[in-house]
């Protein structure tokens, strides 16, 4: 009756403690033994090594400098706004459409009013 004290919650618990530092064992013997991984770790701050962020940042700064939009000087200077006239957005300023005009449907609460003369 000894052996009927274990409750099966421990005993379960036990075999996926051991299943889990099994199979990371396996993962770092053979990730050591090809030297795949090893670009992606980095082991202290001034390793040589790319590491998976560094290569993705790369990757963007890549592909931006490929693209060639460019902004403009004007954009770029201080204390200086896009759009002087009030109530349009930046980006439609020049035309004499509003931007995203508010389209809301019919519901009771409402009942269809809608404000016209904005």
């Amino acid at each position: 009756m000894p052996l009927l004290s274990f409750k099966p919650r421990f005993v379960f618990l036990l075999f996926l403690a051991s299943t889990i530092l099994l199979s990371a064992a396996r993962l770092s013997t053979a990730s050591s033994a090809n030297g795949s991984n090893s670009h992606w770790i980095e082991d202290d701050e001034d390793s040589e090594h790319p590491t998976m962020e560094s290569s993705l940042w790369e990757d963007h700064r890549r592909a931006l400098a490929q693209n060639q939009k460019y902004i403009s000087y004007s954009a770029l200077k201080k204390n200086s706004v896009p759009c002087n006239k009030k109530g349009n957005s930046y980006y439609n300023c020049n035309s004499r459409q509003k931007a995203n005009p508010y389209n809301r449907g019919c519901s009771k609460v409402t009942n269809c009013y809608r404000y016209t003369d904005l």
